[in-house]
């Protein structure tokens, strides 16, 4: 069998705001019977979505994790099915055919179409996940080549989830990994329809960078000073800058993660709360009751009484 992938893009704003895929099967007499399958994707580039939109559902087929690879064995491929490299950690400059060049980093995932020369190079040691996978449904629009995720956390919550799965059955593993990618996936037609998209930093990447700085030291002492000096900012341009990307200040967004975890561990954990404090980044029980009573209006007593099964 023969197939053969063709891709028109087009920015109008009415038809083509929609994928439209017509798979064809001819039959050809050689010297014997031959099948020729000929999938024809109609892709938007650069279009509002609409809002009749199909978010789309995927099936996905082939799965695996790279932790730094160094350098790809292949600086070429073409894939029968859609890919996506979905990068945890590092950076690569890729390639899609003439549709689309560029680099990708954490954050990014890289989609290519079937049958499109997908070229790639490593730049910085690359931890990421390899996804083959089709359209049990296309989706109304489906932006070509790379995609910035505004919501980093979940992000790295699907991707923690995901990396644990080996423990589960292969069958069953599969079957998670395919319900996390569609909820990124729907997450980041989400993103695109909100209004407030630019709200989360995405166009900001100096601070998303701040951002992920933070999340890796939210539990230890952090010096928002020293962040600043490495962004290139004064303390008070940063505060500023922070907050216009993300809603709140860096000091802001650290007391909310180091809450968060307080949380988790009143409820999963049987530790102490001058325990779960020191897991938080607090110096004693007391000063974290106090910052946890003031925002979450009970005591971490009350809250570990109140939600534990």
């Amino acid at each position: 069998m023969t197939v053969i992938s063709v891709f028109t893009v087009s920015n109008l704003t009415i038809i083509t705001s929609y994928i439209l895929l017509f798979h064809l099967t001819l039959f050809t007499s050689l010297n014997k019977c031959s099948k020729l399958t000929i999938n024809i994707y109609f892709i938007s580039k650069g279009v509002n979505l609409m809002s009749e939109l199909q978010n789309g559902v995927i099936k996905l087929y082939h799965y695996y994790y790279w932790h730094k690879k160094q350098s790809f064995q292949y600086k070429e491929d073409i894939y029968l099915h859609w890919v996506a490299f979905a990068v945890q950690e590092g950076r690569f400059r890729y390639e899609l055919g003439s549709l689309e060049e560029g680099e990708a980093v954490d954050g990014d995932w890289v989609v290519c179409p079937p049958g499109t020369p997908f070229r790639r190079e490593v730049l910085q040691p690359l931890s990421f996940f390899y996804l083959g996978f089709e359209w049990s449904t296309p989706p109304s629009n489906l932006p070509l080549g790379k995609l910035t995720f505004a919501d980093q956390e979940r992000l790295a919550s699907a991707y923690r989830y995901m990396q644990q799965l080996y423990a589960l059955p292969p069958e069953q593993a599969m079957l998670w990994r395919n319900r996390f990618i569609q909820e990124l996936w729907d997450g980041y037609v989400l993103q695109q329809l909100l209004p407030m998209a630019d709200y989360w930093g995405a166009g900001d990447s100096l601070m998303l960078s701040a951002r992920r700085k933070l999340q890796e030291l939210a539990f230890q002492n952090v010096s928002m000073k020293e962040l600043a000096d490495e962004s290139g900012l004064s303390p008070v341009q940063f505060t500023r800058r922070f907050k216009a990307a993300f809603g709140c200040s860096a000091s802001e967004y650290v007391r909310q993660l180091r809450l968060d975890h307080g949380k988790r561990l009143l409820i999963e954990s049987p530790l102490t709360v001058d325990h779960i404090a020191q897991e938080c980044g607090y110096d004693n029980g007391f000063y974290f009751s106090r910052v946890f009573s003031l925002h979450i209006g009970m005591s971490p007593s009350e809250y570990r009484r109140a939600h534990r099964l």
